[in-house]
């Protein structure tokens, strides 16, 4: 054990050595941080010919002799196409991605809105103030331009509502404007704004450049990252790259005037993809700075890292915006008492074996249990003979005649000297190395049947964690999760078998022990039985409150966990806003509350190892002086005696602590039977209800009264929603910010059970299994999802695509050469959540994914969000070729995507308020699919209602063509 020990230390110690001597952040060398002077205008950042690469190894630059300039109330727009290095230059001026030329001149504060919104778990107001005193005039002001008020309206609790993990009860475009109100509140000299304007509408998005970046900012620098090429024209200048290269650089006049790169590029995306001012495209994030930093598992009170992360934020007398329902709190870890159940260690048995391993166990645990005893009952037998034989010797000169000699255990004759040493030594070198290999067999078994149980309870518990409704993960804190997979899992696998197998040893040990005790001196089984009622009973009065102390040790580690989590997340926003102590303070509290849980648990078992030690000795002493009064007592007998009754003391004591500990360590088994017991969505599979392999043939979606709610809490976000689609049908869904789009999707794909009916192909989806009705669907979601495997596994998980089709579709997503450069190319493993990617690059893959699966129904969730306009053409053109006969639904904020769809839907509030052709609707100047357009301008809403007029008129065309040839 001390070896084990030892070995432990040793490699935790150069674990902790490898991240001490981690490369440092070190921006001393090429940022120079001037304090301006009093006045405001005296602000003024400045790039002068930096280049820079991720580390030295690296081959290529990610930022290439760029140089620029951008004093107080100047905006700088900088534009680019996917992987030109936009986001990698804001990290360049954060000193977060080193340069190795060149150096930044940064006069004044730095705040910053990273492109993929950060929002951590606590309240609206939280996430907004986020370290700073609470202003509440500047508050609601910030709110305002942020275009807040009537989001927080229709949340539950208004700017008090619980935003859930990452965000995850807001929508994207909610989530977006929450982490530009964060920047935006914060008081600083220069504004680092990655894409802010991604996921909003027409209105909001022109409200957001005019009253927030252009007025409320007005004195301040402004750095704003876009693909939105409408705004260019009031930039003070624009910054254009390709490929880390400064492609031009200069005011919007300038470059059009001189007909260079700037001026081409806004023509042809005025030519081909109808310049759109709600342009919701998000710039990719080049390569995202959060995965060159250590990665940990994923916020509550003390238990749950809700602690506010504001400096004076009132509780009362502070104005609340919005309505004010019953609160909603983050769920808090399930939290039992008393001793672990006899439950917990049947079903860690079923997870495994079962019964078959008591079966097998016992009896092999036995017959090591006689071989171990009975090789000490030879040995006495042996010592005893040897010295009735010695004694009988000495007597052989006085008498003829040896007397006989009583002993407990045996009857000595004359003929026993002629025994054969060399049998008896024969028979205890058997008995020994039978011993050895009975123990050998019996651990290597019990060791192998705790790993099956172990591995057993991790596949149901994740199984059950799989399985868990979406609204589960929606309050709860991923580090109560990543707690119960990490420590739990690893005290079952480490920890628990070595203790269990020496408790059910200890027991057995105790009643042979007991039995060599009584053969020597039959008075001393009271002593002993007396000592084992001491020991009980102390065991039962340490052990309840060992069990609590330990689930309380548990409970405390998960807060640690998601504030690790959280921290490492928004790294870079934190480095930002210069927060390092703040969370450094919050990690202490967090990690002292539990460090002290521990110290008061480990303070506890070595009090109760101390009384423990006292009852074993006394009982020795017991022992030891029983025999002082015998003069016939033999040696073997006394030793013997002797030897089981430490042994005994030692068993015993062991046994007290090591079945304390055993109910300590099935906590953690409690703690993963406690997650097997979670309620799982519907059914996987319903027997008898499985669709053929063609369904869906046809791809027709009908929604009978359908209303979504995500909880009791909450208001219904779909209302009442009554359509249907046709097979091969495209569809697009548009509305503002909130309006249900992305809740359609998750009524559809049943991730949150919705009421009323949805047939596919009229088969009733609620009648089917979730795995069918899934397995059914593609969608290509608004946040790219990519797993850390190879990029074969991501596209192909079931391995059932050659690499030659695997290439072909790579290279129709322009993704090919990519991939190409990858170490590995296809069987090249992504970092995690594929960070080592653009998000434009990562939406690209999912799409590739979508086109190797080609379902009957897709659903495009922004699937354009994060790539230029014109890679947006290319998707629209793949879709359109690829997916021709399939149903398309396409929820988008750019109206020129949807604009020759075969019918347009749109939602307010939840309800379905038109849904027709672009065209008819565009007719209604009533309607809201008209104002959106108009919303747009004069000369691209012409432009739409053009192009909407000859889908139309295609489409007439081709309905008339067929009915002549049917003719």
């Amino acid at each position: 054990m001390a070896v084990i020990g030892a070995a432990e230390f040793y490699m935790s110690c150069l674990r902790l050595q490898s991240k001490l001597e981690m490369e440092e952040k070190d921006i001393t060398g090429f940022i120079q941080h001037i304090k301006p002077h009093s006045k405001p205008k005296d602000c003024r950042l400045t790039v002068y010919e930096v280049t820079a690469r991720w580390n030295c190894v690296a081959k290529e630059n990610i930022i290439s002799n760029v140089s620029c300039s951008v004093k107080a109330g100047d905006l700088l727009a900088i534009v680019g196409l996917v992987g030109s290095g936009k986001t990698s230059f804001l990290n360049v001026i954060l000193g977060e991605l080193p340069s190795h030329v060149g150096r930044v001149f940064v006069q004044g504060k730095i705040s910053y809105a990273s492109q993929e919104p950060w929002v951590f778990s606590g309240t609206v107001r939280e996430n907004v103030v986020f370290c700073q005193p609470f202003n509440e005039k500047k508050y609601l002001e910030v709110i305002k331009v942020c275009a807040l008020e009537q989001d927080l309206k229709e949340l539950p609790n208004g700017d008090f509502s619980l935003v859930g993990e990452h965000g995850t009860a807001l929508s994207g475009g909610q989530k977006a404007r929450v982490n530009l109100a964060r920047a935006i509140y914060n008081d600083a000299d220069i504004y680092l704004l990655d894409d802010p304007l991604s996921a909003v509408d027409t209105r909001v998005g022109r409200h957001i450049f005019d009253k927030c970046i252009m007025k409320y900012l007005r004195h301040k620098v402004r750095i704003l990252v876009t693909h939105q090429v409408q705004y260019l024209k009031e930039a003070s200048k624009i910054l254009v790259l390709k490929e880390g290269h400064v492609h031009a650089y200069g005011a919007y006049t300038q470059l059009v005037n001189g007909g260079i790169d700037i001026g081409s590029l806004v023509k042809e995306m005025e030519n081909t993809s109808v310049l759109s001012e709600e342009g919701v495209v998000k710039s990719e994030q080049d390569n995202n700075i959060e995965s060159q930093k250590i990665t940990a598992s994923h916020a509550e009170q003390k238990q749950n890292f809700t602690a506010p992360l504001t400096n004076g934020v009132p509780h009362e007398g502070s104005k609340q915006i919005g309505c004010s329902n019953k609160e909603i709190k983050y769920d808090e870890e399930d939290r039992l008492s008393g001793s672990v159940n006899a439950a917990s260690f049947t079903k860690y048995f079923k997870a495994g074996l079962g019964w078959p391993f008591l079966i097998f166990f016992l009896p092999m645990n036995s017959i090591v249990l006689i071989m171990t005893l009975g090789s000490d009952y030879f040995l006495s037998y042996w010592t005893n003979k040897e010295q009735l034989i010695a004694e009988s010797m000495m007597n052989m000169s006085e008498s003829n005649t040896i007397e006989e000699t009583n002993s407990s255990f045996i009857d000595v004759t004359p003929s026993d000297d002629l025994l054969d040493r060399t049998l008896n030594i024969y028979i205890y070198s058997g008995l020994v190395i039978g011993m050895f290999v009975g123990v050998f067999l019996r651990s290597f078994f019990f060791f192998w049947a705790c790993i099956l149980s172990s591995r057993g309870l991790h596949k149901n518990t994740l199984w059950a964690v799989i399985r868990c409704p979406m609204k589960y993960f929606d309050f709860r804190p991923a580090g109560q999760i990543l707690n119960r997979f990490s420590k739990d899992l690893s005290v079952v696998d480490e920890k628990l078998p070595k203790e269990l197998l020496d408790s059910l040893n200890i027991v057995l040990s105790v009643v042979g022990l007991l039995a060599l005790v009584a053969s020597t001196n039959l008075w001393l089984l009271v002593p002993a039985v007396l000592f084992m009622v001491f020991l009980v009973a102390l065991r039962c009065i340490y052990l309840p409150i060992l069990c609590d102390l330990k689930r309380i040790e548990s409970i405390a580690r998960s807060p640690v966990l998601t504030h690790l989590s959280v921290s490492l997340q928004g790294l870079i926003t934190v480095r930002a806003f210069e927060s390092q102590d703040f969370f450094m303070n919050q990690f202490d509290e967090l990690q002292n509350f539990h460090t002290s849980v521990w110290f008061i648990l480990s303070a506890l078992k070595r009090g109760f190892v101390f009384s423990l030690d006292t009852i074993s000795a006394i009982y020795i002493c017991f022992v030891s002086l029983s025999f002082m009064g015998s003069q016939n007592t033999l040696v073997g007998n006394l030793g013997l005696a002797i030897s089981s009754a430490l042994s005994l003391s030692g068993m015993l004591f062991w046994g007290v602590y090591q079945t304390t500990e055993v109910q300590n360590q099935l906590i953690s088994v409690e703690r993963l039977l406690e997650y097997c017991d979670l309620e799982p969505e519907a059914p996987w599979e319903i027997e008898g209800k499985t669709p053929n392999t063609e369904w869906p043939e046809h791809g027709i979606i009908s929604y009978e009264d359908v209303s979504l709610q995500y909880s009791e809490y909450e208001a219904p976000v779909l209302k009442n929603l009554t359509f249907c689609i046709k097979g091969s049908e495209k569809v697009g869904i548009v509305g503002r910010t909130g309006a249900g789009k992305s809740s359609l999707v998750s009524s559809l794909f049943r991730l949150t059970e919705p009421s009323g009916n949805i047939r596919i192909d009229s088969l009733n989806v609620k009648e089917l299994g979730l795995r069918d009705v899934r397995g059914h669907l593609s969608i290509i979601p608004q946040d790219p999802v990519l797993f850390s495997v190879s990029v074969r596994i991501n596209l192909d998980p079931y391995n059932q695509i050659s690499d030659e089709k695997l290439w072909t579709v790579l290279e129709e997503v322009q993704m090919k050469n990519i991939v190409h450069q990858m170490n590995g190319g296809l069987d090249a493993c992504l970092a995690e959540g594929g960070t080592n990617l653009s998000v434009g690059q990562r939406q690209l893959l999912c799409l590739a994914r979508a086109i190797l699966k080609h379902s009957k129904i897709l659903v495009l969730d922004e699937a354009s969000a994060n790539i230029d306009l014109r890679t947006d053409e290319l998707i629209q053109e793949l879709i359109r070729t690829k997916f021709h006969d399939c149903t398309v639904l396409t929820i988008a904020h750019r109206l020129q995507t949807i604009i020759d769809s075969d019918r347009v839907m749109v939602l307010q509030a939840g309800h379905l308020k038109e849904f027709d052709e672009p065209h008819i609707l565009l007719q209604n100047k009533n309607s809201l699919f008209f104002n959106m357009v108009q919303q747009m301008g004069q000369n691209t809403s012409h432009q739409l209602q053009q192009i909407a007029e000859y889908a139309y008129l295609q489409k007439r065309t081709s309905m008339g063509k067929l009915k002549d040839e049917s003719h």
